[in-house]
């Protein structure tokens, strides 16, 4: 790509931050009057967009309110004093916005002791002049405008100037020229100055080997001898999200270049020092929603607009970190972000592992849907093994039928699998069928229950779904679904909370007929997870009278076992956790009275994972976690006895992008394997990405890595 091209692809940039930021103000996240005017055409935006833009423009103001409060406050010494001390210099202080786009800032913050420049590429700056110039509610906010007009010097150009406003045309890389912008405006580099780059350094092209990054950074770190300056960007390029994000830049003709070279909010935090800022501090955007925005505001945020994209939240915020760097008095704004440890449980670990994986393409895609097994009985008298993906959203489609034949998909030896859209599982479905539960009542037959085909509208049916084999070869099988609903009364109080629902079967000792465990969540916003039990044969749910059908995690994985159930993992007040819950079986009675009882910690919190009990481990797969910036590893095998833990990627060919949330596993017991199903998500404004293979995992080579320690 030519120079030209790349430059006119960075500043699309702008034109979908400015609609997507505009959005985000109407949704009611913040108040930004002015952003409508920079945009030809409003877009609403999906609210995963807006709530990402929500913690950006949230974190910039946080930092520029408390860099003023220092200042107002006295914070600033020494050679800060020059501030209030009648030096000639007719503002306190000064903020500058690197690749200042159409941010509003200058007219949001209305303080005339403020001197505020925005800087960017020539034609991005005189486009901004003119609609300020020619938008009454704009220009009247400019205080004695001096320049209307483009004003060309060597090295910049002014498209705008005021008293204290000043609108830069200037290429960035040719940062030689900062040194004549400050001359021509007489800042005072004494004075407290904040500079502001929102996503901005990370499109330097290569060609300039990234020096000139350095050379920015370093050029400012010498001029403001009592500055701040905030750094927004992505980081985490080398998990599954991090490469579809980088891609997604590709693709857009505006490759992100520093990424891979400053991949962590660490490796921020020595590029800053080592471009001599006094100090730095760097902490992902999960960090900052998680520690800095009250739960008050978190809150106000979860009523705005139906949500239940956290997975995908929780991974966007994870791939951007905010960095901040000081020099002199500065650094008093920093100590406001300093961390806090996180409480994390640490069982001990057996560090990091690889494990050799099948994987076998998919014709199947889908993400937050939900997989049972059945057996079929062949005309031969054997018997074979399907695994059956149900709803989801999908990038296929099929008509809509209560009955239906199908050929299987083989997955390997013995192992094939169907999907039924949600279409197929019921007509009046407008919407996919999502997040809802799955389990076995007989060889041949699947019930579904709960879920949702929107944040508003929860599934209160139960499907039967029953299946036969049709014909059989050693490389075919089709079959054929009969699907219907069964009478139930999940419908009536307290089980009501239906939007994400987890369902195990906890087997009885000597008893075919086990019982059905059903957790099922609301948003996180109402705060409540409901447990209830019933009969495999049966319909009619109980709450579970040992914890008053309440249970203290919401969105858990369950994993079915003899004699009991473990929930692990989920969220509890926004926050994921790491606990892992036992709900046990009273062997006298038959009941659940017993209650549930902590037995453990996974080493990371997470949700969104799935989870299988097998001998006395519990293999947690997948998830997301708001407890440290790394992803989480793809599989951890969590000895309960011991509380010890174990965890491993998976290795896999590098075309296989595995994004292990809103995907299903399933435990074939015959075959002593998971199988991974399908997985992926809305992958904020990079796309939407669908895994494309099952993964085979052998349970035997997985136990045999753990136990050679």
């Amino acid at each position: 790509m030519n120079a030209l091209r790349h430059d006119e692809s960075v500043q699309k940039t702008n034109d979908f931050s400015s609609v997507s930021k505009c959005s985000m103000t109407a949704a009611g996240y913040m108040k930004d009057e002015f952003m409508q005017h920079f945009v030809a055409k409003k877009v609403r935006r999906t609210p995963l967009i807006n709530r990402g833009y929500f913690v950006r423009m949230h974190a910039v103001h946080s930092v520029i309110d408390t860099f003023l409060e220092a200042i107002s406050g006295g914070a600033f010494t020494n050679r800060d004093a020059s501030v209030n001390s009648g030096t000639g210099y007719a503002h306190n202080c000064s903020i500058i916005v690197l690749g200042a786009g159409y941010d509003t800032l200058y007219f949001r913050l209305e303080k005339t002791s403020v001197k505020i420049i925005d800087i960017d590429f020539l034609e991005v700056a005189s486009n901004k002049a003119k609609m300020i110039l020619n938008t009454p509610e704009m220009r009247e906010k400019l205080s004695s405008v001096t320049l209307d007009m483009p004003e060309k010097h060597e090295g910049f150009s002014l498209t705008l100037s005021s008293d204290n406003y000043v609108i830069v045309g200037m290429d960035l890389r040719n940062c030689s020229q900062f040194v004549n912008l400050i001359d021509h405006l007489k800042l005072n580099c004494d004075a407290p100055t904040m500079i502001i780059s929102e996503v901005v350094l990370t499109y330097i092209p290569e060609s300039h080997n990234l020096l000139q990054c350095q050379k920015i950074l370093m050029t400012l770190a010498s001029f403001f001898s009592t500055a701040v300056f905030f750094n927004y960007e992505q980081v985490q390029p080398e998990d599954s999200f991090g490469k579809f994000m980088l891609q997604h830049f590709r693709n857009q003709g505006s490759p992100l270049q520093n990424t891979e070279l400053y991949p962590t909010a660490a490796s921020h935090e020595n590029r800053l020092i080592n471009c001599n800022w006094q100090r730095s501090l760097a902490l992902s955007v999960m960090q900052y929603w998680r520690d800095h925005i009250s739960s008050q505001e978190k809150s106000k945020v979860s009523n705005l607009e139906p949500f239940d994209e956290f997975e995908e939240f929780y991974e966007k915020c994870r791939h951007y970190v905010i960095s901040l760097a000081a020099n002199g008095g500065g650094a008093c704004v920093l100590d406001k972000y300093s961390q806090s440890p996180h409480k994390t449980h640490n069982p001990e670990n057996q560090g990091i592992k690889y494990l050799p994986c099948l994987a076998a393409p998919s014709a199947f895609m889908a993400y937050s849907h939900s997989s049972g097994v059945v057996k079929l009985l062949t005309a031969d008298g054997s018997q074979q093994i399907v695994i059956v993906l149900v709803g989801g959203i999908s990038p296929q489609s099929t008509a809509p039928g209560a009955a239906a034949e199908m050929d299987a998909l083989q997955i390997t030896d013995g192992i094939w699998a169907v999907w039924i859209p949600s279409r197929m599982l019921d007509s009046d479905f407008i919407r996919p069928l999502v997040h809802h539960g799955i389990y076995r009542c007989a060889e041949n037959e699947l019930h579904v229950i709960g879920g949702r085909t929107s944040p508003g509208k929860s599934n209160y049916r139960i499907y039967r779904l029953r299946f036969d084999c049709i014909r059989s070869t050693k490389l075919e099988l089709r079959v054929a679904v009969f699907i219907d609903t069964i009478d139930s009364n999940v419908t009536d109080a307290p089980i009501t909370f239906m939007q994400r629902t987890s369902a195990a079967v906890l087997h009885q000792e000597g008893v075919d007929n086990g019982i059905v465990i059903l957790c099922s969540s609301s948003l996180p916003r109402q705060g409540t997870s409901l447990c209830a039990a019933h009969s495999r044969l049966a319909a009619t749910f109980t709450p579970l009278r040992s914890c008053a059908g309440q249970c203290p995690l919401q969105y858990p994985s369950l994993s079915g076992g003899c004699n009991r159930i473990l929930f692990s993992g989920g969220m509890k007040e926004n926050k994921a956790v790491s606990d892992i819950l036992e709900l046990r079986l009273d062997k006298s009675t038959g009941i659940m009275n017993v209650g549930i009882h902590e037995c453990g910690h996974l080493g990371r919190a997470r949700f969104g994972h799935t989870s299988h009990t097998w001998e006395n481990f519990l293999i947690v797969i997948g998830g997301v976690s708001d407890d440290a910036d790394a992803a989480l590893p793809d599989l951890t095998v969590y000895d309960i006895e011991n509380r010890c833990e174990w965890n491993f990627q998976l290795q896999l060919t590098p075309d296989c992008l595995l994004m292990l949330f809103h995907h299903s596993s399933v435990l074939l017991e015959d075959f002593r394997t998971i199988v991974i199903t399908g997985g992926g998500g809305n992958c904020f404004s990079f796309g939407t990405h669908f895994n494309s293979c099952f993964c085979v995992i052998d349970l035997d080579d997985l136990l045999k890595l753990c136990r050679n320690k």
